[in-house]
C-alpha cells in the first residue's frame, strides 16, 4: 500500500514531525511505501494519514477532491485543547477514521465523530524497576518533553512539583526549546527557586 503522511511541520523538530517519522518507519517495516509531506504533496496514495486536523485541513480537502482513497486524521494536543476549531471539525467530517492518542480525548469529540475514533497511545507499557536499584535513595525523575509555548502550559509540572512534601524524591527534567520569550525568565526563576526542576 502507498501511504502519504501529512504533517504540516514535517521539517521542524517537534512532536508531530517525530510522530510522522515514527509512524512512517513502523508502516514501512510492515511493507508499505510511505512518504511524508508538509502538505504540498498532491500525488496519489492508497491512504492519507493527516497529523493535526486544523493545520492539515487544506491538504485533506485537496486529497479528498482528487483521490477516492481513505483518510485518517490523527488529532494532536493543540487540535483538542482548548477546543476543536470549526476547521478541525470540518477535517473530522472528511475523515474515514480518527486517531486520538489518549482515552480522555474521546470526550472532546462531537458525538458523530466518536464512532470513527480509535485510541493509539504513544506511551510505552510500564515495566518493573531494574534489579539492583536502591529504591530508598534513587530520585524519581519525571521527564517533560515539549517546547515552551503558552498552548502547552509548559511549567505546570514544575509548579506541581512545588506542592510535594519535602521528603519526596521527585525531580523534573524539561527538554524543549523556548518558543515564546516570556518563558526564558520563567524558566530561570523556576530553576533558581525550585530545586526539583531542571531545564535541558
Amino acid at each position: 500500500m502507498e501511504i502519504l503522511i501529512v504533517s504540516p511541520s514535517a521539517s521542524v523538530p517537534n512532536g508531530n514531525s517525530n510522530t510522522a517519522r515514527r509512524w512512517a518507519s513502523e508502516l514501512a517495516d510492515l511493507g508499505h511505501e510511505v512518504r511524508i509531506s508538509a502538505g504540498k504533496d498532491e500525488g496519489p496514495a492508497d491512504l492519507l494519514i493527516a497529523l493535526h486536523a486544523e493545520k492539515s485541513h487544506q491538504a485533506l480537502a485537496n486529497f479528498r477532491s482528487s483521490h477516492g482513497a481513505p483518510i485518517v486524521v490523527a488529532l494532536t494536543g493543540t487540535d483538542l485543547y482548548p477546543e476543536l476549531s470549526s476547521t478541525s471539525l470540518s477535517s473530522l467530517e472528511m475523515a474515514d477514521r480518527i486517531v486520538v492518542l489518549q482515552g480522555k480525548a474521546l470526550a472532546r469529540l462531537p458525538d458523530g465523530a466518536r464512532s470513527k475514533a480509535r485510541i493509539i497511545p504513544l506511551a510505552v507499557p510500564s515495566r518493573p524497576p531494574l534489579p539492583g536499584k536502591d529504591r530508598a535513595t534513587d530520585d524519581f525523575t519525571v521527564c517533560v518533553v515539549g517546547h515552551l509555548r503558552t498552548v502547552k502550559d509548559p511549567m505546570r509540572t514544575a509548579r506541581a512539583a512545588r506542592l510535594l512534601p519535602s521528603g519526596s524524591r521527585l525531580k523534573v527534567l524539561h527538554a524543549g526549546a523556548i518558543l515564546e520569550e516570556k518563558f526564558a525568565e520563567e524558566v530561570a526563576r523556576e530553576e533558581a527557586e525550585n530545586p526539583r526542576y531542571q531545564w535541558l
